[in-house]
């Protein structure tokens, strides 16, 4: 990849709960476990009432939660995909970072109740200003193989060296992501914070560029630098900063410097024994939370070493461990984790061995349900696409049960509003136009139909008023028919609001989201928040989606800015139609077919005010694609950016805004999938003239990131100016229009695993982490559930208010 952004992004298929994507950070290509109790991902808690645990020489629950309640050391459950790598310094997709969750520690980690606790660290420390924090590691937390023995690295001379985790493994770590060679998906996640690592990261960069005697990027001709002094190089060095990092203020740089940056020595990481600092480039309190994320995970350098680049994390034998479970089997079809009998905290490690099945794609809720029956997963989700299952779990044979009260005992059904993926769309303004490139699309599968149709989409896309056609036109009446097999109201997961609800609050205690709705009061002329809420909160469409009368003004505006462009590019007009293709999932998931078909025709009558014949070439015309007949095509669409409209699913890394606003900056960490890695063109509409935007299309956006960043010593004034930033973003700029959080309202499952005493947390591993996980032998009533649920929100304040959201701050040997 030519940019270290993250895919911590994904699409999604409704027809099995969520599947495939790009990741955490990223939605990922998994069947999402909904198995667990999303409410209470954290496991330590059980009954309030069971005080014995019967001496039966059966496996029991310990703890709060349904304490003595017979369990089980064997989980199994269901994957939408195996691993891709279990390389830390590489990849960013749920897919991978969810195993790497539970097969490597970092320093720290969230507990059941969301608080920051120390996890390899033996101590932690942070200086008055918030940008320099110290850990010192645990002695003595040895490497394993798969195979549970001691990673024993042994030199040419035959000398034995048992392997610790020590300081220099997450030094070790950082060297390879910053290196650009090594093409990391998370590099982002380092130079965004820490002190000079933009520098060092654009050094490795540049001398790629020499090598490559690369002749035009970033206005400079790289070719001409191979036999250049020092002092050019330096001066390139600073271009290429600025160019990467969208940022002006940029450290001088000489061609003396070259050196030690070239020796990592210029980088805010330093290792020193068992005590690992990080020098940050401006004040982050939330620093920490990003340490729970792969990117901060150590790598051993002798094993890296020993296994080579190429092949480190590409198997389980070319990984090596330090967490709670040992990769024991990675195959297409399955993946199994064995417990770390030598796991430095084994007593939080419950289940003995976990079994992930990798589901075909034509896998079905009832197919869910039957495995569930006949034991071989372990949970599963009620659905009403599933008739049977239906009426055996919520209806009943008399059809009087409902989702809230259940006709089986067994089902937990409860009221989610809880913090997954953020839904999206995005649109693509600059698809790359090589059709050799994207074979499985339907601009190459019908090249002739559509003759240079996405250099003209690209153009067409410049216009303000086109963008919002594209987004807005769609009808969320129509859309959200799709989630209607799991769903009590088909609108119960919409989401209007890129950050959700409860992310982060500020140090008033109050939400960032309100920020946005008083911005948003702000805009449009509203006088309360409240208004703003029943407008655009959580699960409801009135203020995101529009009637006819709208879309046919917004229509009427987008012909509008196409005749006066044409008239002021004659010599190179928008021709019409102007085809959206739309990178669905319809090409291979059949119950995706009908529901995609169904709101892009509806959009495709909408947007251009009547209905359409097949021929019909009139002004804006939406295709599914059809020819990514798998899942591989379409993640290589995806991956690739060959569409026009994409969904895409986001979850944060850390507990800040910057999270999410840094996506879709100018070179941001979702800039390859928008198209915009570098400034576009933004023309719009100002009475009766089409103005080209002076900012360009993100340059405001941009700005109010970059402001927002710069507040450090409040959080509410930080949030406040974030707000702005997203408001631009949803309501100005038009590249992206959430829709759609699948943890909110009501949901039903059947379940053997309770998850209350494991990790929890909005950002970063936690969610993923499996220890704390109970089996039970037999699943819990709904009853049962509730009970847990009110106790595990009881012992969460309590935690809360005794500690805060952060408890990393001291040492093992205080406690």
């Amino acid at each position: 990849m030519t940019f270290p952004k993250k895919t911590k992004t994904f699409f999604m298929t409704l027809s099995l709960v969520f599947v495939l994507g790009l990741a955490s950070c990223d939605g990922d290509p998994i069947i999402t476990d909904t198995t667990t109790d999303p409410t209470t991902t954290d496991p330590t808690t059980g009954s309030s009432t069971d005080t014995t645990i019967p001496d039966d020489g059966k496996y029991r629950v310990t703890g709060p939660y349904m304490k003595g309640k017979e369990a089980k050391e064997v989980y199994n459950a269901y994957l939408g995909q195996s691993i891709g790598t279990l390389n830390s310094s590489a990849s960013q997709s749920a897919t991978d970072v969810r195993h790497l969750a539970n097969l490597i520690d970092g320093l720290v980690m969230n507990d059941e109740y969301g608080v920051l606790q120390r996890q390899l660290a033996s101590s932690g420390w942070v200086n008055d200003d918030k940008d320099e924090f110290r850990f010192t590691i645990k002695d003595d937390v040895a490497w394993y193989k798969h195979d549970g023995e001691q990673y024993v690295n042994v030199d040419k001379q035959g000398n034995r060296a048992p392997q610790f985790v020590t300081a220099d493994d997450f030094l070790h770590s950082a060297e390879i992501i910053l290196n650009y060679a090594n093409d990391s998906e998370v590099a982002y996640m380092v130079t965004l914070f820490v002190d000079g690592a933009w520098e060092y990261y654009c050094y490795t960069q540049m001398l790629s560029l020499i090598k490559d005697q690369n002749m035009n990027y970033a206005g400079i001709n790289w070719r001409l630098l191979k036999s250049a002094s020092n002092d050019a190089k330096a001066e390139a060095l600073m271009i290429l900063i600025e160019f990467e990092s969208g940022s002006s203020d940029i450290a001088y740089i000489d061609g003396d410097d070259l050196a030690n940056i070239a020796n990592f020595s210029r980088v805010g990481i330093i290792a020193d024994g068992q005590e690992i600092t990080y020098r940050l480039n401006q004040p982050a309190h939330f620093f920490p939370t990003i340490l729970t994320y792969a990117p901060f995970y150590p790598i051993n350098r002798a094993f890296y070493k020993d296994i080579g680049k190429a092949k480190f994390g590409t198997s389980k034998e070319n990984t090596i461990y330090n967490g709670p479970f040992l990769c024991t089997e990675w195959s297409d079809n399955k993946v199994q984790y064995t417990r770390n009998e030598n796991y430095y905290d084994i007593g939080k490690v419950h289940v003995k061995t976990v079994n992930y099945t990798i589901a075909s794609d034509t896998i079905t809720y009832a197919d869910m349900r039957e495995a569930f029956e006949a034991g071989t997963v372990d949970g599963f989700t009620v659905a009403r696409e599933d008739a049977v299952g239906w009426e055996q779990y919520i209806t009943g044979p008399n059809n009087t049960g409902t989702i809230q009260d259940p006709y089986s005992t067994l089902v937990n059904s409860r009221e989610l509003d809880t913090i997954d993926y953020t839904w999206h769309f995005t649109l693509n303004v600059e698809r790359d136009e090589d059709l050799s490139v994207q074979p499985n699309t339907i601009m190459a599968a019908d090249a002739d139909k559509f003759p240079n149709a996405i250099r003209n989409t690209n153009k067409a896309l410049k216009l303000k008023e086109v963008r919002r056609l594209v987004l807005d036109a769609i009808n969320f009446e129509v859309y959200n028919e799709s989630n209607e097999a799991t769903a009590e109201d088909i609108h119960q997961y919409q989401l209007n609001t890129f950050v959700p609800k409860g992310y982060v609050v500020d140090e008033n205690g109050k939400d960032y989201n309100d920020y946005y709705y008083e911005e948003y009061a702000a805009q449009k002329g509203y006088d309360t928040v409240e208004e703003v809420k029943d407008l655009i909160g959580p699960q409801t469409i009135t203020g995101v989606n529009y009637t006819q009368t709208q879309v046919t003004q917004m229509y009427n505006d987008a012909q509008s800015a196409v005749a006066k462009y044409n008239a002021a590019n004659s010599g190179d007009p928008i021709t019409l139609p102007i085809i959206i293709e739309h990178a669905g999932l319809a090409g291979y998931a059949s119950e995706q077919y009908k529901y995609e078909n169904a709101w892009i025709e509806d959009f495709n009558i909408r947007a251009n005010g009547r209905a359409l014949e097949e021929d019909d070439w009139t002004f804006i015309r939406m295709y599914n694609n059809l020819e990514a007949n798998s899942s591989d095509k379409s993640s290589k669409n995806a991956y690739g950016a060959y569409y026009t409209l994409i969904t895409w699913g986001w979850i944060g890394d850390y507990a800040d805004p910057l999270t999410y606003m840094n996506c879709y900056k100018t070179n941001g960490d979702m800039s390859l999938f928008s198209g915009t890695r570098e400034a576009r063109d933004n023309y719009y509409l100002d009475g009766d003239n089409l103005v080209k935007d002076a900012d360009g299309l993100l340059g405001r956006y941009d700005a109010l990131v970059n402001s927002a960043k710069e507040i450090y010593n409040s959080d509410a004034l930080r949030y406040e100016e974030f707000a702005k930033a997203e408001y631009e973003l949803i309501n100005n700029a038009y590249i992206v229009k959430p829709h759609s959080m699948y943890s909110q309202g009501w949901a039903v499952s059947v379940s053997r695993a309770i998850g209350y005493q494991s990790p929890t947390a909005p950002y970063g591993l936690a969610g993923y982490r499996l220890t704390g996980l109970w089996v039970l032998v037999d699943p819990p009533t709904g009853e049962e559930r509730v009970a847990a649920r009110d106790l595990h929100d009881a012992n969460k304040a309590a935690a809360l208010a005794e500690t805060g959201s952060y408890n990393f701050i001291g040492s093992d040997d205080e406690e």
